[in-house]
């Protein structure tokens, strides 16, 4: 086995069946704390009020 060969095989020993579900899980858990802390920010600052009103306000305008 050449040097090429040694370096872009896996190193691993083990069995790595789960691993890329404990990442998905990870992941989405990281996604979900972002997601968590963006909304308690803007409710806290009304701004998905203002955004709804502005939203409806301009279909409103655009319906008649």
């Amino acid at each position: 086995m050449g040097f090429k060969d040694r370096i872009f095989t896996s190193t691993s020993r083990g069995d790595d069946s789960g691993q890329t579900t404990a990442e998905y899980a990870l992941l989405t858990g990281v996604i979900a704390l972002i997601i968590a802390a963006v909304a308690a920010w803007a409710t806290g600052t009304g701004k998905i009020g203002g955004l709804l009103d502005a939203v409806f306000d301009h279909l409103v305008d655009a319906a008649g």
